[in-house]
């Protein structure tokens, strides 16, 4: 069983509405949520104007792995926090920037 630890995301740019569905699948894929509450992914509710926000807690190695792959892929800028998982590894905030993706540990 994998470590799990508390994650939230955010993410912004800009994504071409045929890209929708495969940003949708990799939501799905991770079980994110819009907040901490457990409120289901809706892409009938994106607000253009704003930043994503997406989280869940017990999410396997700190990391939205399809999340954040396809962000990588298609260019989208996010920020995510994690907290640790003791005795494995420590929180952290990874950024990427459109470009190059950075990790500090919290």
């Amino acid at each position: 069983m994998a470590d799990r630890a508390s994650v939230a995301i955010r993410i912004g740019g800009s994504l071409s509405p045929d890209l929708l569905p495969g940003f949708c699948a990799a939501v799905e894929s991770d079980g994110a949520f819009t907040d901490w509450e457990g409120t289901a992914f809706d892409p009938d509710d994106l607000d253009p104007s704003v930043p994503l926000y997406l989280a869940d807690h017990e999410v396997a190695w700190g990391r939205f792995e399809a999340i954040e792959t396809f962000c990588v892929d298609h260019a989208l800028v996010f920020a995510r926090w994690a907290g640790g998982a003791s005795g494995a590894f420590g929180p952290e905030r990874v950024v990427f920037d459109g470009t190059t993706v950075r990790s500090f540990s919290a």
